[in-house]
């Protein structure tokens, strides 16, 4: 009978790591588990954080570069444009003083520009344009060099400058004499198909 406390003591013993080994051994497992699964997480997260900055600057140099393709439009834009070429070169010559006279237009290209958009696709069409402006002298100059700065790409083919002197009376009746300067030019604006395609 000796023996009892010590078996008792046993039984006790295998019981307490019986129990621990099916009750606490699972959960201490599942703890293990749980911590390799948020660390997966955490290296999820932390590659959809690496790929959200990687969209934010893909997005942020999207929005550079629609800016520059808006520029772009702007300096040679998809078609002829009539409307728009009209109210540049309206700006432009009012803010030199100047008066124009009748403005033509002209689509159709020369055989030479024909024959080398045959050869090469990507060359720019070319909008003709024929006009006289008249005003001060320093009014055209400007507005030659207004149109060489202008955003719209415009080229100036050739110009014919006149003068006249206008006699006019003040109300004192003295005689008073100034020059005008007349001037018809032809001018080239270019437009691009290839426009269309940076949309």
């Amino acid at each position: 009978m000796t023996d009892q406390p010590f078996i008792f003591a046993i039984i006790i013993i295998l019981t307490i790591v019986g129990l621990a080994y099916f009750l606490i051994w699972p959960r201490y497992q599942a703890i293990d588990e749980r911590k390799q699964i948020l660390a997966d997480i955490d290296s999820e997260l932390k590659n959809a954080e690496a790929k959200l900055e990687s969209f934010k600057e893909i997005k942020n140099r999207y929005e550079k570069e629609k800016s520059r393709i808006k520029e772009l439009k702007q300096i040679m834009p998809m078609n002829e444009d009539i409307p728009g070429l009209l109210l540049n070169l309206d700006k432009l010559l009012i803010t030199n003083g100047l008066a124009t006279t009748g403005i033509n237009f002209s689509i159709s290209p020369s055989q030479a520009v024909k024959d080398k958009k045959a050869q090469n696709s990507d060359l720019p069409n070319i909008l003709g344009i024929n006009f006289g402006i008249s005003g001060s002298y320093e009014g055209i100059k400007k507005f030659f060099g207004d149109i060489e700065l202008n955003k719209r790409l415009m080229d100036i083919k050739s110009f014919n400058i006149s003068s006249s002197n206008i006699k006019s009376k003040s109300s004192e009746g003295t005689e008073t004499g100034s020059t005008a300067f007349n001037c018809s030019l032809s001018i080239d604006a270019y437009y691009s198909e290839f426009s269309q395609k940076l949309k």
